[in-house]
């Protein structure tokens, strides 16, 4: 590697690593200023201002908010992302136990896009100016302005509901076995 282009990388990856510090303190800053704490649901009228008082303390909202920023910013960049309070376990394992069927709705999406993606595009080479082509291509232009989030339920809808192609609901069965492999999932 030449000087210019590692001198070039260096200044890509400072720059990167500054533009991540920004956007985790936005990130900070707007998950602050929202009215009440993610402990709010946890507290029920029932609880004596002592237990308030040890929640707050349990995840860090009795610091002061330069301490709070602090542990943020050293908690994220180290990878310790703490307990889920949804979950009430640590996020590691959700984000493990998630991953796989994760990266098999990925993997399925992306090999999905690579094969047919150049197939189409191969097709409307050929009938260049036809009125195939036409068709397609502003059939295409049209899914694209649309957000993904809406295709994705026109496509549930279409292929679950009207033509019961395709389950919508659960990856894998509800109560099915737990012994399954990848390949069987």
């Amino acid at each position: 590697m030449s000087r210019i282009s590692t001198r070039y990388l260096a200044k890509r990856l400072v720059v990167s690593y500054l533009t991540l510090l920004v956007i985790m303190t936005i990130l900070f800053v707007l998950v602050r200023s929202m009215p009440g704490s993610f402990i709010t649901n946890m507290i029920t009228p029932e609880m004596h201002p002592s237990q308030v008082e040890r929640l707050r303390e349990i995840w860090g909202l009795n610091e002061p908010l330069w301490k709070q920023y602090t542990n943020f910013m050293v908690n994220y960049q180290t990878g310790e992302f703490g307990r889920s309070p949804m979950h009430k376990e640590p996020v590691w394992d959700v984000i493990i136990r998630r991953l796989p069927r994760t990266l098999i709705l990925f993997g399925a999406g992306f090999v999905v896009a690579y094969t047919v993606g150049p197939l189409v595009g191969m097709y409307l080479g050929w009938w260049r100016g036809t009125s195939k082509d036409k068709i397609i291509y502003t059939s295409g232009l049209t899914m694209y302005s649309m957000p993904a989030f809406w295709i994705a339920w026109l496509f549930i809808w279409l292929f679950h509901f009207e033509l019961g192609w395709l389950k919508s609901t659960y990856m894998v069965d509800q109560f099915g076995v737990a012994d399954w492999t990848p390949w069987q999932r």
